[in-house]
């Protein structure tokens, strides 16, 4: 797996959208790669070719641009993982693109900065409630998809799906290796009880 690499060129594509916008994005893959910690302003600052005053002036500081990430990378992830709104009885084909849409959000620099902040961020942080919210909001977005399957497993599964998810990021990260959410789409397929019918 090739890890994203930030670089002016990074600006050049974002050219069309606001310095905010550019802030956010390119904070996001640095804290993707770096965590929150080894991220500084001026990394990003240097990235964006902008100065610091510069930044602050949409942010007041670094944390306010870490909420501005979480909360862009909630309505992101939400909105992409339910792209339809949920009925009360949904298809296998429906399941199975849901599987799929999983494996494509979770490889992205968003789902790993946002693992990357758990990682850091303990209870005694001021940002530990925002991160939180991220991942509630991401397991009743499971929970919403495994009620509204045909599947007879049980009312768990929203935790275990969430920890397997959770845990092959970690491995694809460590390993730098896709395998992980292969596997994982399988996993996804027989918790839902269909047959894997994506390629």
């Amino acid at each position: 797996m090739n890890k994203a690499i930030v670089t002016n060129r990074t600006v050049d594509r974002q050219a069309k959208i606001s310095t905010r916008e550019a802030l956010i994005n390119t904070a996001t893959q640095l804290f993707s790669q770096h965590g929150y910690v080894g991220t500084s302003i001026e990394s990003i600052t240097q990235i964006c070719g902008i100065k610091k005053a510069s930044l602050f002036h949409h942010f007041k500081s670094k944390q306010d641009l870490v909420i501005a990430v979480i909360n862009a990378e909630t309505n992101f992830c939400i909105n992409y993982l339910l792209k339809d709104s949920i009925e009360s009885s949904i298809s296998e084909q429906d399941v199975a693109e849901f599987s799929q849409r999983c494996i494509t959000y979770f490889s992205k620099p968003g789902a790993y900065a946002m693992m990357m902040l758990s990682m850091e961020l303990n209870e005694q942080h001021d940002l530990y409630v925002e991160v939180q919210k991220y991942f509630k909001l991401l397991q009743q977005t499971f929970s919403q998809y495994i009620a509204a399957s045909a599947s007879k497993n049980n009312a768990q599964l929203d935790e275990q799906l969430f920890i397997q998810i959770t845990g092959r990021m970690i491995l694809a990260r460590v390993f730098e290796s896709n395998q992980y959410f292969d596997e994982l789409k399988s996993w996804i397929d027989n918790l839902m009880g269909i047959k894997s019918i994506l390629v």
